[in-house]
C-alpha cells in the first residue's frame, strides 16, 4: 500500500473591501463649447487626465452637447479588467472643492455599475441642464468632482500549520548521567580509597569553579588531568558529588548507596562546600534545617560553623535557645565537640537562652 504523505491543510480567504477615490476635473471656456458644434459634437466627449482608484484606472469623460440641453458625465475604465463593479457619483463643486447644494448625482451608495471590459463607460445623461449651469460658472468654468467606490477582490491563500505539539520532558539529566556510567570519552580518573572514578573534565568545569581552576586555571597541574587522589571522603559521597554534578538530582544515588534523604545530605555538605558545588550546598544545608533533634542538633550546629552555613546555625540556635533542649543536649557527644571544636558558639547559645528566658 502506497504511503501517504501529510502536508499542511491548505485555506483559502476572499477578502473584499470598497476603495474610495475622487478626482477633480475643470471645464473652462464652457459656453464655447456649446456654441462650437464642430468641436465638440454631441458624440464627442472631452476626457480628463487618468486617476487610480481600487487598483484600476480611470478617467472622466464630459459630453457638453449629448443631449442637447443636458451636460452629460461618465466614468470610464481605462486600465484592462472584466467585470469591475463600482459606485460612481458626480458632484459640483466650487473653486476651493466645496460641493453646491443640491446639484449632484444620486448618492454613490445606492447604484453599482458594473464596467465589463477595458472602455466601458457608466454615468448620467442627465447631470444637469444648460441653464441650470450657468449659476455655477465662474469665469466661464466649473468644477465636477468623481467619486468612485471600487469593490476589490482578491484571494489569499493561507497554510494552516500543524498542531504545536507539547515537547516531551527534558532529559539532560539522564543523558548526562549515562554519559557518566557509559564512561564515554572520560579524561580525568580520581582515586578515593582505591575506588577509581572515571570523568569529564569539562562537565566537572562547567558545574564547579573548583574544578574549572584545577583543570583549566592558570595554576593547574598537569597530571591532575589525567589521575588524582582525593584524600579524607568516603568513596560512596564522592560518587554521590559526581552524580548531582552530571544529574542535577540525588534521588536516583539515595536508591543506589541506601542513604536516607538526611544521611546523605549530612555527607554530602562538607564535599559540597569543599568543591564549591553551591546550589548542592544550600539543598543539603535546607534538608538539615528540617526535624533538628536532641540528638543531632549540636552536630549540625558544628557543621553549619565548619561551613559557615548560616541558616542552618539559625535553625540549631533556635532549637537551642529551649531550656528543656538546652539541657538534654547538654548530656550528648555532640555537645563535647562544640566545646572543643567551636568554644565560641556557647557564646551565641547563652544569650538565645537569656533571651528566651526574658
Amino acid at each position: 500500500m502506497a504511503e501517504i504523505k501529510k502536508t499542511n491543510e491548505a485555506v483559502s480567504v476572499s477578502i473584499n473591501k470598497w476603495e474610495e477615490g475622487s478626482h477633480l476635473f475643470k471645464i473652462t471656456s464652457h459656453s464655447l463649447l456649446l456654441l462650437n458644434t464642430h468641436i465638440c459634437s454631441y458624440k464627442k466627449c472631452i476626457q480628463s487626465a487618468p486617476f487610480e482608484v481600487g487598483g484600476h484606472t480611470w478617467a472622466i469623460n464630459y459630453y457638453p452637447q449629448w443631449f442637447t440641453s443636458h451636460s452629460s458625465f461618465y466614468a470610464v475604465l481605462l486600465s484592462e479588467g472584466k467585470d469591475v463593479n463600482a459606485k460612481v457619483q458626480f458632484t459640483l463643486v466650487n473653486e476651493s472643492g466645496k460641493p453646491y447644494q443640491g446639484v449632484s448625482t444620486t448618492p454613490y451608495y445606492n447604484c453599482i455599475f458594473n464596467f465589463r471590459r477595458k472602455g466601458s463607460e457608466h454615468g448620467y445623461d442627465y447631470f444637469i441642464l444648460h441653464s441650470q449651469l450657468f449659476p455655477y460658472l465662474e469665469d466661464d468654468s466649473f468644477t465636477i468632482k468623481c467619486t468612485l467606490r471600487v469593490l476589490a477582490s482578491s484571494v489569499k491563500q493561507h497554510l494552516m500549520p500543524h498542531p504545536i505539539r507539547e515537547a516531551p520532558p527534558s532529559k539532560i539529566g539522564s543523558d548526562f548521567g549515562e554519559l557518566l556510567v557509559s564512561g564515554e570519552g572520560v579524561d580525568v580518573t580520581f582515586e578515593v580509597k582505591g575506588k577509581l572514578f572515571p570523568a569529564h573534565k569539562c562537565v566537572l568545569a562547567a558545574r564547579s569553579p573548583y574544578f574549572r581552576a584545577e583543570f583549566f586555571g592558570p595554576m593547574r597541574k598537569p597530571k591532575m588531568e589525567e589521575h588524582t587522589k582525593v584524600k579524607d571522603i568516603e568513596p560512596e559521597v564522592f560518587m554521590a558529588l559526581l552524580h548531582y554534578i552530571y544529574t542535577d538530582s540525588l534521588s536516583k544515588i539515595e536508591q543506589e548507596l541506601q542513604f536516607t534523604h538526611t544521611t546523605l545530605a549530612e555527607k554530602l555538605l562538607a564535599v559540597a562546600d569543599q568543591f564549591l558545588v553551591d546550589r548542592l550546598k544550600i539543598i543539603c544545608e535546607d534538608i538539615l534545617c528540617d526535624k533538628i533533634s536532641v540528638e543531632n542538633a549540636a552536630m549540625r550546629l558544628v557543621l553549619a560553623e565548619q561551613h559557615n552555613c548560616g541558616r542552618l546555625r539559625n535553625a540549631c540556635l533556635e532549637f537551642l535557645a529551649d531550656t528543656d533542649n538546652m539541657s538534654l543536649v547538654m548530656l550528648t557527644e555532640g555537645f563535647r565537640q562544640i566545646s572543643l571544636s567551636c568554644p565560641w558558639v556557647l557564646g551565641d547559645i547563652k544569650v538565645k537562652d537569656i533571651s528566651k528566658k526574658c
